[in-house]
């Protein structure tokens, strides 16, 4: 256990979580493939 200060494990557990949910929605971002109109494309 890294500490035993309970105030300090709250703000870690929940920055753990919103970070894996920012991970989470960045995974999924970069996974669906974007469909481009003939306009966007060079």
């Amino acid at each position: 256990m890294v500490t035993s200060c309970e105030s300090i494990k709250k703000i870690l557990v929940d920055y753990v979580v919103e970070l894996g949910s920012l991970e989470d929605t960045y995974i999924t971002s970069r996974c669906n493939a974007k469909e481009y109109s003939f306009e966007e494309v060079p």
